[in-house]
């Protein structure tokens, strides 16, 4: 239904416009709808499904969606990845050779703002209580679920520290109904220049 809805969009772009996809079947509409994509690929469909327990192991449902991911690769004019190991799961898993790994770009120079180790508990306020930091952002495929469990184990008013994100605003992760309320506080996402 979503793929049917995708392409019927889709239909009414003129016939040179070019769909910059995200997602397998958002490239798959493009071609049924006789549009050029470029299809960029950020993480890995069907593994995500299946460690999201979002299906079983060997289902029909896992099937599908490799076939899905396979179908969607096959379908974009050029696939741009932002890692090597994505370039290889996309070779492997549609046999596609001409991809280009553009990487994610994350200025390392914020470390160099960061207070000396010797000093940085004083100098960010943390006294001697223990810190959870989860650099992540709060989503539930970055295992964002461990990071507040562990913030339970925090004494009352520790300042473990965690990103920002869709997560944010779920009740579990600002601690309400964990047991770890009280226990944290959420510092929001830093530049990625």
């Amino acid at each position: 239904e979503r793929l049917s809805i995708l392409t019927g969009g889709l239909h009414r772009l003129a016939p040179d416009q070019i769909v910059i996809a995200e997602d397998a079947l958002a490239a798959i509409a493009a071609r049924r709808a006789g549009l050029r994509c470029l299809l960029t690929v950020h993480g890995y469909l069907t593994r995500e499904a299946l460690s999201r327990r979002g299906m079983r192991e060997g289902s029909k449902g896992q099937r599908f969606f490799e076939r899905l991911e396979r179908e969607g690769y096959l379908s974009a004019q050029r696939i741009v990845t932002v890692d090597h190991r994505l370039k290889e799961h996309v070779t492997a898993t549609s046999g596609r050779e001409d991809i280009r790994v553009q990487p994610n770009f994350i200025d390392m120079g914020w470390a160099e703002a960061l207070p000396q180790h010797a000093n940085a508990r004083e100098t960010l306020g943390l006294g001697d209580v223990p810190v959870v930091l989860c650099p992540r952002r709060l989503t539930p495929k970055n295992g964002v679920r461990v990071g507040v469990a562990a913030m339970e184990h925090l004494p009352e008013g520790g300042p473990g520290g965690v990103g920002g994100g869709a997560e944010t605003e779920n009740p579990k992760t600002r601690g309400g109904q964990t047991g770890a309320a009280g226990r944290g506080r959420t510092h929001g996402g830093g530049p990625r220049v």
